[in-house]
């Protein structure tokens, strides 16, 4: 399944399978923390980012005719241990991206996003959408969206079994999902050297292209998840 661009779509034709709240761009990360302590335990607020994304991602939803329910059920049956290795196919290429003089306990992310910003410009969009979705766990997000299974973005169980695992062990839980990116908040980042390295390598296994076409090495992504209080992944 190919990404393509398109004219951003009237609002008036934008379809989406749940409810969706336009909010302003400088608001959207503040209500959306508001709206998880209210919703608690029914919906999860995503920010989808403009209209372009949310027809994008809508396109996606109606393709699958798996059931979010069946989704996740498959999660469950995902060997996390052995998926993260069969997703590095070329372990000598992944030691050619670690360089130790990288790491460093100071470049923690801080906890900005992207999704509710241009690209290019790094200016916030005016108005944003964000969708209501209807599960209380932010892990379950890819299989009510339908998430992925194009270029080398996971399958949505795929996705739920990954965040299911970060969720628990880091409190990592979904804030943002577009077209191509998913961005998280994480309340119990690590704060060791070796688990950041773990969770490095992890991470790499599933969007390699954080690193190669991001940070540069396994070292950098280590330093940016000690205490990182945000989590960003795009698939290319």
């Amino acid at each position: 399944m190919a990404l393509f661009k398109r004219n951003e779509p009237n609002e008036s034709s934008l379809q989406f399978p749940y409810e969706l709240i336009k909010v302003p761009g400088d608001e959207a990360i503040e209500k959306c923390h508001g709206w998880r302590k209210e919703w608690s335990g029914k919906f999860t607020p995503i920010i989808l980012g403009e209209a372009e994304n949310v027809h994008r991602i809508n396109e996606f939803w109606g393709e699958v005719k798996t059931s979010p329910e069946d989704l996740i059920k498959k999660a469950e049956s995902v060997n996390l241990g052995l998926w993260f290795e069969q997703r590095v196919e070329d372990p000598e290429f992944t030691q050619d991206l670690v360089d130790d003089s990288e790491w460093n306990t100071n470049s923690g992310a801080a906890g900005e996003f992207q999704s509710i910003a241009d690209v290019l410009s790094q200016k916030v969009h005016q108005w944003i959408w964000v969708g209501k979705v209807p599960t209380g766990k932010p892990c379950e997000v890819p299989a009510y969206l339908k998430l992925g299974g194009w270029n080398d973005c996971p399958i949505s169980e795929e996705h739920v079994a990954v965040w299911r695992f970060w969720q628990a062990k880091y409190g990592a839980e979904i804030l943002c999902v577009t077209a191509d990116v998913i961005e998280a908040t994480v309340t119990n980042p690590p704060g060791e050297k070796e688990e950041c390295y773990t969770l490095a390598r992890e991470q790499f296994s599933y969007c390699s292209d954080i690193v190669t076409q991001g940070v540069g090495t396994i070292d950098a992504l280590a330093a940016m998840l000690y205490d990182g209080k945000s989590w960003y992944f795009w698939w290319d």
